[in-house]
């Protein structure tokens, strides 16, 4: 919600405050003691969350608040090696020079690994190599208890903030496969798949792949963009981060390319745009 609205914020400042306020909240929430058990499980599933569900729809209200419709934004994904990627001073604020280079981003999520690895736990039972009926039960209620929970607070900001249909792991493996081998387990399929899933859907117009020196996954994503590119269009940088900062004329020319792209398909036909309601 942050960045989708930040960069379209119709008081200077006014995105950060929410995001800080509901972050306090939901830390002070996660450190209560909360029952166990099966029952109050199911009953917290299908009522309050543990108090998480009234959190995220107050700061999703206040999100839209102060969210201005009416611009549109090219918007741009940040993908990669997961810590590189969801730490700013890591990935040398990557987020901020793309937002004050007039783009949007949408960040691939520290979640997206969760459920992909609940992903892989549903193909070993299916291709019958789980251990015992434990570990199908126990996958069974991991995987109920994410979906549940990612149903229903993504539709929360959904319905408030006009957010798209949201893709599945599976669909983003799918789109990965004619470029990696689909044994190849690891962040290069979700590198790779996720971002070419949003750019056919119309959610994104670029990526930006982020990672730490001689990442291999991220190596393996690189090689694959430019095929990728060729056929799809997908506009993309592949950035490798060893401590230094990142040379700015690479975003100043990636994000002129992205900008001059999206005056022409507003200009030649309707793609998805994140500020308008779905």
């Amino acid at each position: 919600m942050l960045f989708d609205v930040r960069p379209v914020e119709t008081q200077t400042g006014a995105t950060n405050a929410i995001f800080d306020s509901a972050l306090t909240d939901l830390v002070a929430c996660m450190e209560r003691t909360a029952k166990k058990g099966m029952l109050n499980l199911i009953k917290e599933l299908d009522g309050g969350m543990w108090g998480v569900k009234e959190i995220i729809a107050k700061a999703a209200l206040n999100f839209a608040r102060v969210k201005n419709r009416s611009r549109k934004l090219p918007t741009v994904a940040v993908v990669g090696e997961i810590y590189v990627r969801l730490d700013p001073f890591a990935n040398d604020f990557v987020i901020e020079k793309l937002e004050a280079r007039g783009l949007r981003v949408r960040l691939a999520p520290f979640t997206e690994w969760i459920e992909y690895a609940t992903y892989l736990s549903d193909k070993r039972v299916l291709e019958g190599r789980t251990v015992n009926g434990d570990d199908r039960f126990a996958n069974a209620l991991s995987g109920l208890v994410q979906k549940t929970t990612y149903r229903v607070l993504y539709g929360l900001c959904e319905h408030a903030l006009g957010w798209p249909v949201r893709g599945k792991i599976s669909e983003a493996i799918e789109a990965s496969k004619p470029y990696l081998h689909g044994e190849l387990e690891g962040e290069a399929a979700l590198t790779l798949g996720g971002p070419i899933l949003e750019y056919r859907r119309g959610y994104i117009e670029g990526v930006v792949a982020v990672g730490p020196h001689e990442c291999m996954p991220c190596k393996i994503a690189e090689s694959q963009y430019a095929k990728a590119a060729q056929d799809c269009g997908i506009s993309y940088i592949c950035i490798s981060l060893n401590g230094d900062s990142i040379d700015t004329e690479i975003l100043d020319s990636f994000a002129y390319d992205i900008r001059e792209q999206h005056k022409h398909r507003r200009n030649s036909f309707s793609r998805y745009q994140p500020d308008q309601p779905s």
